[in-house]
């Protein structure tokens, strides 16, 4: 009886741990990396402080299927088909993967949806001289896969606006995350610190090309 128990425990554990990888790699492979030529491309100069206000950026946008870009964020990423509310659209629940601290939700309440380079960031690299329309426009953006990232509220809010010199995710995608921050301020002509880009070159010496 206990060979039996035993043999179940490791399946299970097993399974476990399949899924785990394979949200790890979903979440991973739905991100591009960044070209090579990026980071070398970016603009080096120190940011502008001052003036950012979160109003300047207007989010969250409400799209033509009726839902949020905050809660169309939560359908895509949800590992499973999302439960929506059938009066307006507010999903009630999924399965996320948070990659910032390797931590599975099923509560779309402790969910937060983070700009993965943070409003003030891109108000201090460049954005401060945008439109609102191009601001907000930034601050919607699901043209790009990268941008938006389903994510414990826990750690989003340690994140903060910080950028790599300050914060950098779990040691497991760490370097994804750092190749999304590079393509993301380059497809928005946003520039970087000193400090930041040698973080960014330090964080990507460190991995393959497979990660």
């Amino acid at each position: 009886m206990s060979l039996r128990i035993n043999r179940k425990v490791v399946a299970v554990t097993s399974i476990l741990l399949s899924l785990t990888t394979l949200a790890v790699s979903q979440a991973q492979s739905a991100h591009g990396a960044v070209k090579s030529d990026e980071l070398s491309a970016l603009r080096v100069e120190p940011e502008r402080r001052g003036g950012y206000r979160r109003a300047l950026f207007p989010h969250w946008s409400t799209l033509s299927n009726g839902c949020s870009v905050r809660e169309q964020v939560l359908i895509q990423e949800s590992l499973i088909n999302a439960t929506v509310s059938t009066k307006g659209c507010r999903v009630i629940s999924g399965e996320w993967f948070s990659t910032y601290d390797n931590k599975t939700f099923y509560d779309p309440t402790y969910i937060e949806i983070d700009h993965v380079v943070a409003l003030a960031e891109a108000w201090d690299s460049g954005a401060w001289s945008w439109t609102t329309s191009k601001r907000k426009a930034f601050a919607n953006d699901l043209t790009n896969t990268v941008s938006l990232r389903a994510v414990s509220g826990v750690s989003n809010q340690t994140k903060s606006a910080f950028d790599p010199a300050e914060w950098l995710p779990v040691a497991e995608f760490r370097c994804a995350y750092v190749r999304e921050w590079v393509s993301i301020k380059a497809r928005w002509g946003l520039s970087v610190d000193v400090r930041e880009r040698d973080a960014i070159k330090a964080a990507l010496s460190k991995c393959s090309t497979s990660r």
